[in-house]
């Protein structure tokens, strides 16, 4: 059974006097797992709900829907029986080197194929029953995104932590064979999966395509609280060598299937010193949320909104928080903000105090952080990458919120996403 959190309003739901509290106990005679199910079992002609309302009575309703429309029930999380967990022990796994005292969804080890399909998240498939992989060729679970590292098998379960690691191109093989398409990443460790056993993947990986629909290549994450301190970041030349076989074998693979196929992060471009490439480059950006390309994408919507930059505005000191790893990247920006008349923006590139000076993102940024470094009502106002923040609630990794921070710097704090947004917020001041 699994509550309901809402219903969208005049939904076949509400017609059905289904209300937000009630529990849904069955489709067609099936207890539902999650949303996925969910939704395939509603976009029928007709089916059958099994329905406990608030008062704890039982409905049998039966649902006709010649439209196939949606139900309109809304639930709180997207899987109902438990999310499931990553059983590995990754050498570089970054849950392992948070601190305590964070929030508690962030101890969290998802491993779950269904959040996957849904959302993104990379999964392993170490996990996976032949049931699961049934369910995702009979569902057409299609693309999801898989962590290989590393198709040798032995250097995966090293990676992984986990002797039954090692079958992941058996894996892809099936799943590929069977109608399945995939986003792949290789999170690299500096003499571990880099070099020739970079090479041997993307050889491995290649012979998978259409199924591989891109590689992404990311370099380790480590923070000052890993147990493991033999694990190191990738020097500048490393990374330059990662960079340029990628873009060696992205060549190749564009003469042979039309397609770049593997793209590095924009973290290496970053750390072996290299110029990001144009859009083109990127295919559509299938690695976006990877952080592959989200660099060459803010740098043409920067270049789009100078084109319509005002040549004045009203006076206004402003702060821009990011990492350290974007001060390269937004300096020149910056720069050619402040020729605007009565604007003085400060970019404030930010080291990490809660995770260590390894950790360069300004999406790991903590409310502390910025506590730290700004002073109070030294700004009109402070401007913070959203990224920062949790969606939808406005609290940063620490737990402070966007409101408490403001509260203590005496100044407002405004997240902003875009470029675009980034110049209203400017235009808009003192209105």
């Amino acid at each position: 059974m699994v509550k309901i959190f809402a219903v969208e309003p005049e939904s076949l739901a509400e017609k059905l006097n289904i209300a937000p509290g009630d529990e849904l106990l069955e489709i067609n005679g099936q207890q539902v797992q999650d949303y996925l199910q969910y939704k395939i079992l509603t976009l029928r002609k007709s089916y059958s709900l099994k329905i406990k309302d608030k008062e704890g009575k039982v409905k049998q309703l039966k649902v006709k829907n010649p439209s196939f429309a949606e139900l309109g029930l809304i639930f709180e999380d997207p899987v109902f029986d438990g999310i499931k967990e990553c059983q590995n022990h990754c050498l570089f796994c970054f849950v392992q080197q948070l601190p305590s005292g964070l929030r508690e969804s962030l101890y969290l080890k998802d491993d779950d194929y269904r959040l996957s399909f849904l959302y993104g998240n990379y999964v392993t498939l170490t996990n996976l029953t032949e049931e699961d992989f049934k369910r995702i060729i009979k569902d057409r679970l299609s693309p999801l995104y898989i962590s290989v590292h590393a198709t040798d098998p032995k250097v995966r379960s090293v990676l992984l932590g986990n002797k039954k690691a090692g079958d992941i191109l058996n894996k892809l093989e099936y799943l590929a064979q069977n109608g399945i398409a995939f986003h792949l990443q290789l999170v690299l460790v500096p003499e571990i999966n880099d070099g020739e056993i970079l090479e041997k993947s993307l050889n491995d990986l290649k012979k998978l395509y259409p199924a591989v629909q891109s590689i992404a290549l990311v370099p380790v994450g480590l923070t000052r609280h890993r147990k493991n301190k033999n694990l190191r970041r990738f020097t500048a030349m490393e990374a330059l060598k990662v960079v340029n076989l990628a873009l060696a074998y992205g060549r190749k693979f564009k003469k042979e299937f039309g397609t770049r196929l593997v793209y590095p992060s924009d973290e290496f471009f970053l750390l072996a010193g290299k110029k990001f490439p144009g859009k083109d480059f990127y295919e559509g950006y299938p690695q976006y949320e990877n952080g592959v390309g989200i660099a060459r994408d803010f740098i043409d919507k920067m270049q789009s909104v100078f084109r319509r930059l005002p040549g004045e505005v009203a006076d206004q000191r402003v702060g821009l928080v990011t990492g350290i790893l974007a001060e390269k990247i937004l300096g020149p920006f910056v720069k050619k903000l402040n020729e605007i008349k009565g604007l003085d923006i400060t970019l404030l590139p930010l080291e990490n105090g809660l995770f260590g000076s390894e950790v360069t993102v300004a999406g790991l940024l903590t409310g502390q952080d910025i506590l730290r470094e700004v002073k109070p009502k030294s700004f009109d106002y402070l401007l913070i990458p959203d990224i920062m923040v949790k969606e939808g609630d406005n609290h940063f990794l620490d737990d402070l919120t966007v409101e408490d921070v403001a509260k203590r710097l005496n100044m407002p704090v405004i997240p902003v996403l875009t470029p675009r947004e980034l110049i209203t917020v400017i235009k808009n001041f003192g209105r």
